[in-house]
């Protein structure tokens, strides 16, 4: 693997396009990268070659922007065949089956005396398959927020406007016929600790379920191969108590009364298009990617916090602490376990090994208090937007650890008095708006601005920063301006 050097990276050639949930670290790029170069064309199966990926310390996500266009411009036109919209839909669940598959065969493999050789078979196994998953975190993401399905169901319920307009308005009915059917893991959760929280308020023993609420669901706190344990019980009795200070029990109800009201809509919009084919066929397209596009990443995390004891045994066998062994990459995972890296006396710097040496010296230190990078800042926005319209953008801060699967809808976990700073520039970095503003009694931001008669098509880039008293983070969001083409902007909510 050759050393980049920053004569290598033009930053002009790269544009944001995440920031992970929680930390990027040298191994998880390690395997990002690989499986971006080496798998992405084959698993796409469309003819875009490798995608470029970069990843920073901040755990935000680049890629190439003449690559992503590429890919965009293939994927557009091969979503327009219902053939490849299945594939998507199918190899995603596919490879999250198989993911789960083999990591419960790993697990089940696990013993204290196992050899380095085991560990080193059993790795490869990992690694190759999860080589294979990793795509699929990205390509159905790409097709949904490019609004290659939902753009079909707008357009088909447009035939049907004077219709639908006696009932409600077509943007919340675009939203309504879109959601999906199935429940995520998430919503079966909340359903759970809710019926916790429910006992507990009226004074029942609420003990008796935690067990089996445990065994279901404490994954949600785990994430991918980082040194993170699952929910522990203490920790379950805080959210608890946390759930009734707050009197969210409440706010859930109100939740399921809204969504109960959203169903019986659907089905009263549906009973109104249900002679329209093609429309049906593309609202169930719709209703299938919005269930598998968190379902597969759950499925996933379900996966692999099944390897925890493996990743433990792994670390022990490095000689390195649990929280450290993600600073390797997999190839220096497998050499040192396979002693063909010796590490003895030595400290990792600059992507090699070299002699640890001490010399004692005085220096006067300047403490400098940094803040923690630990908000999750969710938002539901309008995307895409033609002139003499208001884009708006709706804003909640939560703890990233009580919000792990950063739902927009949670009713626990907010920080509140954060202080929100928003900029928003055109394509030449010049500013289009800016304001500031604390989270209000609802937990909530709420900002509109006004797109201009006559504005030019092109890409507004939303920089968010939040700061409360402890923590401070960003996330970056993207604006389309669509000029004076009245073809609309579906807003949806997304988190780090």
């Amino acid at each position: 693997m050759e050393r980049l050097s920053k004569k290598d990276i033009n930053l002009k050639e790269w544009e944001y396009e995440y920031q992970q949930r929680d930390r990027h670290t040298i191994l998880m790029s390690d395997l990002w990268s690989r499986a971006l170069f080496g798998n992405f064309e084959r698993e796409i199966d469309l003819p875009v070659g490798h995608l470029d990926a970069k990843y920073t310390t901040s755990s935000k996500a680049y890629t190439k922007v003449d690559k992503k266009k590429k890919l965009m411009e293939a994927l557009r036109k091969a979503c327009e065949d219902d053939k490849y919209v299945k594939y998507v839909h199918d190899m995603t669940l596919n490879r999250m089956k198989e993911q789960l598959e083999l990591c419960k065969d790993i697990a089940g493999k696990i013993k204290e005396d196992m050899s380095k050789e085991e560990i080193v078979n059993l790795w490869k196994k990992f690694d190759k398959q999860f080589m294979d998953v990793i795509p699929w975190y990205y390509i159905p993401y790409y097709i949904v927020e490019d609004n290659l399905i939902s753009d079909r169901v707008k357009k088909g319920l447009e035939k049907h406007k004077g219709e639908i307009e006696k009932i409600t308005d077509m943007n919340n009915a675009l939203m309504v016929l879109m959601f999906p059917k199935k429940k995520a893991e998430f919503q079966k959760e909340q359903s759970e600790v809710y019926e916790l929280v429910r006992k507990a308020k009226n004074g029942e023993k609420y003990e008796s379920g935690t067990e089996n609420y445990l065994k279901k669901y404490s994954w949600m706190k785990t994430f991918i191969v980082l040194p993170t344990e699952p929910l522990s019980l203490d920790e379950l009795r805080e959210r608890v108590e946390e759930a009734l200070e707050e009197n969210s029990l409440e706010d859930y109800k109100l939740q399921l009364k809204q969504k109960e009201k959203n169903t019986k809509l659907a089905k009263k919009l549906i009973d109104k298009v249900k002679g329209d084919k093609g429309l049906i066929k593309n609202i169930e397209w719709a209703r299938k990617y919005g269930f598998m596009l968190t379902s597969s990443v759950e499925q996933s995390l379900i996966a692999m916090s099944k390897l925890i004891p493996f990743y433990k045994l792994i670390a022990e066998n490095l000689k390195v602490k649990y929280d450290k062994w993600i600073h390797l990459t997999s190839e220096e995972i497998v050499g040192i376990l396979e002693d063909k890296i010796d590490t003895h006396g030595m400290i990792f710097i600059s992507v090699k090994f070299v002699d640890l040496n001490f010399e004692e010296k005085i220096i006067q230190e300047e403490i400098i208090i940094e803040k923690n990078d630990d908000l999750a800042i969710l938002v539901k926005y309008t995307q895409r937007i033609y002139d003499k319209s208001f884009a708006r953008i709706d804003i909640k801060i939560y703890d990233a650890e009580q919000n792990r699967l950063n739902d927009f809808y949670q009713n626990y976990g907010f920080i509140p008095n954060t202080h929100i700073e928003i900029l928003v520039v055109d394509e030449e970095n010049q500013e289009f708006y800016s304001t500031d503003g604390i989270i209000n009694d609802k937990e909530l931001l709420e900002i509109e601005f006004y797109i201009p008669e006559n504005s030019k098509r092109e890409t507004l880039t939303v920089t968010i920063n939040a700061e409360s008293e402890n923590s401070k983070s960003s996330k970056i969001l993207q604006i389309f301006t669509l000029g004076n083409e009245k073809t609309g902007g579906a807003s949806g909510a997304t988190g780090p």
